[in-house]
């Protein structure tokens, strides 16, 4: 299922835009699988070393494995979607962080990486009735405030902490609408960093993420047993990000949100990047080393970042 989501995302964007599809094939390798008594949840089977799952996968793109000739010895952009959560970041640099670090050096590519989720609850200060008597603007206030307080457990999954990848975050914000008449809480009506987002220095106090993208809007419900606390919500209705879903009928959709959306997102528009590097090049008749395409889509990538209003809107 989270597979399929990223593949959507990567080809086609939210489907709420019915965007064009990228121009080349994407390459999938699957690395996750259901659980047997509860097909919803997929997980890394523990029978395998991921970084070693990894390593061969992206080195079988490259070089020869016995008889096999490479994969996909063009690819420049490989979306990592995934982030351990036994694995937070704190201070020094993950194996698998490391590894992304060696990998894009090697083979000259670009790792576009999800910084994970924290789908916590919020405990405020205050009541249901009291934060229901609130205007918008103060009930952002409540819970940006309570967020803020809880920054220090959200912490970077690892590899995220990658320093030559790319670590995309995400915010509250997509193109789908909300039903007018959902009774759930909204926690903001602005494009502010998503509940879920995992933030926090990187390895030597980097900042992270590199970058934030739309990953879709985390709605709440109050506790029922404790009229205190915002859970989130986990219905799969609007709003959030529009994605494919693997179904019989083959046309399923649903919305979703999280790091992950947002990545993939950045990595097809890493593929856009990609192909006006193309375009330029041959209408200059000029040469670019092999070596240096990733780096430049890299900086095509983060020279098209602004604070947009989300500067003011914390302030």
């Amino acid at each position: 299922r989270h597979g399929t989501a990223m593949c959507s995302l990567i080809v086609r964007g939210d489907l709420s835009n019915n965007e064009e599809a990228i121009s080349t094939p994407l390459f999938v390798r699957p690395i996750m699988r259901p659980s047997a008594d509860n097909s919803a949840f997929e997980f890394i089977h523990n029978d395998q070393l991921l970084i070693d799952t990894i390593h061969r996968a992206v080195r079988g793109f490259f070089e020869m494995d016995g008889d096999q000739p490479p994969i996909a010895s063009s690819v420049k952009i490989i979306n990592l979607s995934l982030g351990d959560p036994g694995r937070l970041f704190f201070h020094s640099m993950s194996p698998w962080a490391r590894l992304l670090d060696w990998l894009s050096h090697k083979y000259s590519v670009l790792f576009i990486v999800s910084t994970g989720n924290h789908t916590n609850e919020f405990q405020l200060d205050i009541s249901r009735r009291e934060f229901n008597n609130l205007d918008t603007l103060e009930k952002e206030k409540v819970i940006l405030n309570s967020f803020i307080k809880n920054a220090r457990n959200h912490p970077l999954l690892s590899p995220s902490e990658s320093i030559n990848s790319l670590s995309v975050g995400a915010v509250h914000a997509d193109n789908s609408e909300i039903h007018p008449y959902d009774q759930r809480v909204n926690p903001y009506s602005a494009s502010l960093p998503a509940t879920y987002t995992a933030i926090g220095s990187g390895y030597r106090r980097a900042i992270k993420p590199d970058l934030v993208y739309l990953g879709g809007r985390q709605m709440f419900d109050f506790d029922h047993s404790d009229a205190t606390v915002l859970r989130p919500s986990r219905y799969k209705s609007q709003p959030g990000i529009k994605v494919a879903a693997p179904d019989s009928t083959l046309n399923k959709t649903i919305f979703e949100h999280g790091t992950s959306n947002a990545t993939a997102l950045v990595s097809r528009n890493a593929h856009f990047c990609h192909d006006v590097l193309k375009e330029l090049v041959q209408l200059n008749g000029i040469e670019i080393p092999n070596n240096t395409i990733a780096v430049i889509i890299k900086a095509m990538l983060v020279h098209g970042c602004s604070w947009d209003t989300l500067q003011g809107e914390l302030e």
